[in-house]
């Protein structure tokens, strides 16, 4: 789906129009956040946040889907990961759009506020035996989900909108959180990975504004292990290299 990395270079992958990088990243880049990516649509949108960049991956998809006037700041506390995230940025083709700094959302300036602010956000609320890089960026230990939705609420404008994908099971209660923090649920899209399976993601956007209907959508994956379903090639058509 997605090209091997040329000959002498660093482990990641290669979309459309750019190369992401992520062997110096906890979190590697996966099918969540190029889906989420593709799904969320920056319109007019001029600042833009990023939230636990990682490699950079969805601050280049970003950079590539917003104005060209946008500006698009990505953060984590991880120094490896900001520092691949810097370099994907510098060898991509938006890097005066792009900027990232070593940050814990709690600790980030409320002052701009953001038209769109996006995160693949931390999701096992337990330990996982995994490598301590992995389970910081997969663990919501340092970025519990109240306060992504608290701070996110704060640091929105107006006008904005927050849009992330959580595991189905962890949706209902951070729709909860988010709601207590006086965000409303404007959009999702449930995610299965094939028919026949239940919905394991789910993407969603809310806004500070009240919404009198959410628009809700469903999408599968695969028709079948290594086959992609029509919607699914063309919700990431613009990333995916083989879409």
């Amino acid at each position: 789906m997605i090209k091997s990395p040329a000959p002498g270079r660093a482990q990641g992958f290669q979309l459309k129009q750019f190369y992401v990088g992520h062997d110096r990243c906890g979190m590697k880049v996966g099918t969540d956040s190029i889906m989420l990516g593709s799904w969320v649509n920056p319109g007019p949108a001029l600042r833009i946040l990023d939230i636990g960049t990682g490699s950079g991956l969805l601050a280049l998809m970003m950079a590539q889907s917003s104005a060209p006037q946008s500006n698009i700041l990505g953060i984590d506390v991880d120094p490896q990961a900001i520092s691949q995230a810097r370099e994907n940025a510098r060898n991509g083709p938006w890097p005066d759009k792009i900027s990232f700094r070593r940050v814990a959302l709690q600790e980030l300036t409320r002052k701009p506020e953001y038209d769109l602010i996006i995160s693949n956000p931390p999701y096992f609320p337990h330990q996982h035996s995994m490598d301590p890089a992995r389970q910081a960026a997969r663990l919501t230990t340092d970025l519990s989900h109240h306060i992504l939705a608290t701070v996110t609420a704060q640091l929105l404008a107006d006008n904005g909108r927050f849009c992330c994908i959580l595991p189905q099971q962890a949706v209902a209660a951070f729709v909860t959180e988010a709601e207590n923090a006086g965000l409303h649920l404007h959009r999702r899209m449930e995610v299965r990975t094939q028919t026949d399976k239940s919905v394991s993601r789910v993407m969603l956007e809310l806004a500070l504004t009240a919404c009198s209907q959410v628009k809700n959508e469903t999408i599968v994956i695969q028709q079948q292990a290594g086959h992609y379903t029509q919607a699914y090639q063309k919700l990431c058509q613009a990333f995916y290299v083989n879409f």
